[in-house]
Formats: C-alpha cells, structure tokens, sequence
C-alpha cells in the first residue's frame, strides 16, 4: 500500500507541474497577445497559477478509492483532498475579486462609487461558506445541520458586532444613494462640529 500511496503522490505532483506548465504558459501568452489589461490584471494576481493548483487534489480524490482499500483511508484521503480544493476555490475567489477591484479602479466611476466594500462582503460571505462547508466535511454531516445549529450562535454574533453591522450597512447605503462626495461640508450641531 506505501508503494501506491508513493504512486498517488508522484501522479499528483505531475499533474501539478504539468497543469500549471500549461495553464501559465498559455495565460501568459494570452495576456500578452491582446490589448485589453484586465487579463494582464488576472496573471498579475496569480488566479491561474491558482486555479491551476486544483490539479493535484483532483488527482487525489479520484485515485482514493482505487489506492486505499480501507473505507477509513478513501474517506480521509477524499476529506483532505475537498478542504484542499474548498482552499484554493476560496483563494480564487479572493484573486477574482481583487483583479475585479484593480480592473474598476481603472476606470472614472470608481472615484464616486467605489466597490470595495461590496467586494470585502462577498469575500466574507465565501469565507464563511467555506468554512462551514470544511467543517461539514471534517465532522461528516450536512453543511445545512451546521447552518440550523448556528441560528442560535449567530443571533449572539449579531448582538456583539451590531454597531459593525450597522456602521456596514450605512456605508452601503450611503454608496449606493451616492449621499456623500469628496467636498461635501458634514455638520454635526450636537457635537459642535
């Protein structure tokens, strides 16, 4: 079983090499070619060198049933390979978001409406997802068992982070309704200022 598992690994590792020798290469080429800049932005943040690490964790999952005979060992080696790819999903998203970010600061707009806070939300909200569907994993049960068992959970998170809450909410809303520019005169009577 040690020579299989050597076997698994080494597979694993060329997938690696190979996919990321391929996707980069072509990502590279393809930036390089066309005269738009937000794939230029895209190779900038890594979100194929990224992507491309999916290839080992696929390898993984898809020879655990055939490697391991144990059902112990196939579910711990497919647990360990869907966290693995739940990770790198999450750190694709991260460097979407970010190039998405880049590519709109490049345009007039972004100086009245900015997107950063919409995309920090989006970020958080992925992160949470993942991080419930992880722990669904580790402990085998259903991702909405955990999201019925948080109700009482996040009723607290709520209660503690409610100013945070409301300072998030305001700001969106002051964004989205464009309430305030850069110049604007804010009078506060009851603090003198």
């Amino acid at each position: 079983e040690t020579v299989e598992i050597i076997g698994v690994a080494l597979v694993a590792i060329a997938a690696n090499k190979i996919t990321k020798g391929v996707i980069l290469h072509f990502a590279h080429r393809l930036a390089k070619r066309t005269k738009n800049d937000w794939d230029d932005v895209l190779v900038e943040r890594k979100l194929f060198h990224r992507l491309a690490q999916l290839a080992p964790a696929l390898v993984i999952h898809s020879l655990a049933s055939v490697v391991f005979t144990e059902e112990k060992l196939v579910a711990l080696a497919e647990g360990g390979a869907e966290i693995y790819m739940l990770v790198v999903a999450l750190l694709v998203v991260d460097a979407a978001l970010a190039s998405l970010n880049d590519i709109y600061q490049k345009f007039e707009v972004s100086t009245r409406i900015p997107i950063l806070g919409y995309l920090q939300v989006v970020q958080i909200v992925v992160t949470v997802a993942v991080l419930l569907v992880a722990v669904s994993i580790v402990i085998d049960q259903s991702p909405w068992t955990l999201l019925g068992g948080l109700g009482a959970a996040t009723a607290i998170i709520l209660l503690i982070f409610k100013d945070t809450i409301l300072g998030l909410v305001a700001g969106i809303q002051l964004v989205a309704n464009d309430m305030v520019r850069l110049g604007d005169w804010i009078e506060m009577p009851k603090y003198g200022a």
